[in-house]
């Protein structure tokens, strides 16, 4: 009977050791696959995340306080040009122009993050090119790392410096604008409106004069309409020096050889006009066109004493082509005085049709002017 007891209990006893054991490999196996089921979560979420990172617009670097760089994402590769074992290899600065303004970034209080702030990359072959950096900090295992968002600032750099340009060019279209109105004031005041003045001032001396010297009084009332011919052949000679009605009615063509047969018997000036059969064009063009011709004529008649001017006005493969020549007395270009805007009147025009104008003078050799416009037709540009 003791015997029986004795192998009672070394049964139960032996039971329940295999039911613990068999309660700990099963509780193992449920662990491992736990642990291979959150190993494999994990490897998921850390793929969707280095996707989402690689795929980001902007250049992605983490990196720690003392600059090593420690991950960064494909845009960073593709911008720099290096592979991802290369940029980890390398310290902020290696890639970083203004590392010294950016390091100072780095030491903020938390509650300063995010900052933004402008820099210059460099890539592996040395080329460098504007970002934008969003600067933010995290913190893992208890040590503070930098998180710095890189972005391509290039394209709005050109579309500042390029906006900042045609402020420039507004500015001194400006200039020239009101310089014109100056001339035209200055040349209305001391020629029409004398002339205009002088013809009132005798009608009015024709009332005075006429119960006494009726022959004196049609005298001076000739002289008053003689003064009124010649105001009358002022504001015509003004209106065509601003723009003249044939440039509107006939073109281009026309309305320089109108300006020249005006200029010729009054100046004595041999010029000669070679053309090619050159449709309308867009006003604005047409515009420039003409004051860059009366401009480079005015210039010759002014300062250039040459017996002979040239002008050629073609048009190939889409464009315009102008040249105005003269053989006078020429000049260095360095030496044009402060506040004489002919020329660059000249330059300004052409450009801003999107085409350019180059002057070429020295002492002796006259004046060369070179101008190429695209040939803008009318219904290209006009309502």
């Amino acid at each position: 009977m003791p015997y029986v007891c004795v192998l009672l209990a070394v049964l139960v006893v032996s039971l329940l050791i295999a039911g613990g054991l068999w309660l700990s490999v099963g509780q193992t196996a449920r662990i491992r696959r736990l642990v291979a089921r959150r190993t494999r979560e994990l490897s998921e979420s850390e793929q969707r995340f280095r996707m989402l990172v690689d795929n980001a617009g902007d250049a992605f670097f983490l990196h720690d306080r003392n600059g090593n760089i420690l991950d960064v994402n494909q845009r960073a590769c593709d911008g720099l040009d290096y592979t991802r074992d290369e940029l980890l290899a390398l310290k902020v600065g290696d890639v970083e122009m203004n590392l010294q303004e950016s390091a100072s970034h780095w030491n903020y209080e938390p509650s300063a993050y995010p900052v933004s702030f402008e820099g210059v990359h460099r890539r592996k072959d040395g080329t460098e090119f504007p970002v934008e950096i969003r600067l933010a900090q995290i913190e893992t295992n208890g040590q503070q790392l930098m998180l710095a968002l890189a972005r391509d600032i290039s394209e709005r750099k050109e579309a500042e410096k390029a906006i900042r340009q045609e402020q420039r060019l507004l500015r001194k279209l400006l200039e020239l604008h009101e310089q014109d109105r100056k001339l035209v004031a200055y040349e209305i005041h001391d020629g029409l409106a004398q002339q205009l003045a002088a013809a009132v001032y005798r009608f009015q001396s024709v009332r005075a004069l006429e119960p006494r010297n009726p022959k004196a009084a049609k005298e001076v009332f000739d002289e008053a309409m003689q003064l009124l011919s010649d105001a009358m052949a002022e504001s015509r000679r003004l209106i065509s020096g601003l723009r003249p009605p044939v440039l509107d009615e006939s073109g281009v063509v026309p309305a320089i050889e109108c300006l020249i047969a005006e200029r010729r018997p009054q100046e004595g000036l041999q010029i000669e006009f070679v053309h090619d059969e050159i449709g309308r064009l867009a006003t604005p063009l047409e515009g420039s066109i003409f004051r860059i011709v009366q401009e480079g004529m005015t210039n010759v008649l002014r300062h250039s004493k040459s017996p002979r001017l040239r002008i050629e006005l073609t048009q190939r493969d889409g464009r315009i082509h102008l040249v105005v020549r003269d053989w006078g007395v020429g000049f260095r270009l360095d030496d044009v005085p402060i506040g004489h805007f002919g020329l660059q009147s000249i330059q300004e025009r052409a450009r801003l049709l999107g085409g350019s104008a180059t002057i070429e003078s020295s002492p002796g050799q006259g004046v060369l002017v070179n101008v190429d416009l695209p040939a803008i037709p009318q219904t290209d540009f006009d309502p």
